[in-house]
This record gives structure tokens, C-alpha cells and sequence, in this order.
């Protein structure tokens, strides 16, 4: 929490977009959703072109079920996120989120809604793949175990 707190003591000093970030994922990571996307709010209204600020609106909306403002926020973010590995994995973690964990696939199922879901599911293996590779070549062969695995236990158990 003491991170939270300079954050906010920062802020009242100067309101800027990456200050407001830094203190959104925090939240995030605090599962603290709703502060963190006012958090982002803020810092995509002072910087609308933040990878940052716009793929963290995106995770938070994707965690409260804002699947359609997710994506839209994930595409947006990725028009300004470069090679960031960061802003890649985040991004993936979007597309991942809004698929539900009940969908259903296969052949015999062949709805739209069941097409946009494998898009968002192959777009989310895709960006982890070039997240994987653009990251330094000293984490590369346990991005999988270090960075995706923690996550995958960590949102089934939030629901």
C-alpha cells in the first residue's frame, strides 16, 4: 500500500498520465478494479495515445466484464505500444479475458460469437509470442513459467 500512497502524494503535486498508471496497476494488482480504472480514466484523458493508460483501462474493463470496451481499449493501445514486451503481454491478457471460460468451439459450433472468440484467442497467443520474443533474451525461456503461469492460476481464482 505505501506504493499507493507516494503515488497519491505525487499526485497532488502534479497530475500526470504515467503517475496515474503506475498507481492503476497497483490497484489492479490489488484487485482494487474500480479504482484502478478511474485511475486510468485520468490518465487516458490527459494522454490518449498511452499504451500504458489504455491497455490498463482495457485489463480493468476486461475484469469487469466490459468485453467490447476491452478489445476496443487493447486495440487502441497496441496502435501506440511499439515492441514493448510490457504493453504485448497486456494487451494478450485483454483478448484472454474476454473470451469466457464457458464458450463454446469446435466444428460443430459456428456462431459468430464463437468465431470472434477463437480471433481473440489466436490474437492472444499471438501477442504472448511476440511479447516472448521481444523480451530480453534473459527471460525469454521462462517467460511462460514466470510471467503467463502466475497470472493463469491467479484469474481463475478470482472468477
Amino acid at each position: 500500500r505505501s506504493a499507493i500512497d507516494d503515488y497519491t502524494h505525487s499526485l497532488s503535486y502534479r497530475r500526470d498520465p504515467e503517475t496515474f498508471c503506475l498507481r492503476g496497476w497497483a490497484y489492479l494488482i490489488l484487485n482494487s478494479t474500480e479504482l484502478a480504472l478511474a485511475d486510468f480514466e485520468d490518465a487516458v484523458r490527459l494522454d490518449p495515445s498511452s499504451a500504458n493508460a489504455l491497455l490498463g483501462r482495457a485489463n480493468c474493463r476486461a475484469r469487469i466484464g466490459l468485453t467490447k470496451e476491452a478489445v476496443a481499449d487493447a486495440e487502441a493501445g497496441l496502435k501506440f505500444a511499439g515492441d514493448d514486451p510490457r504493453h504485448l503481454y497486456n494487451a494478450a491478457r485483454v483478448y484472454a479475458q474476454a473470451i469466457p471460460p464457458n464458450r463454446k468451439t469446435g466444428p460443430q459450433f459456428k456462431g459468430a460469437e464463437t468465431l470472434q472468440y477463437a480471433g481473440w484467442e489466436r490474437k492472444a497467443v499471438e501477442l504472448l509470442r511476440q511479447a516472448r520474443e521481444r523480451s530480453p533474451e534473459a527471460v525469454r525461456g521462462n517467460f511462460l513459467s514466470d510471467f503467463v503461469q502466475p497470472l493463469v492460476g491467479s484469474s481463475r481464482s478470482q472468477g
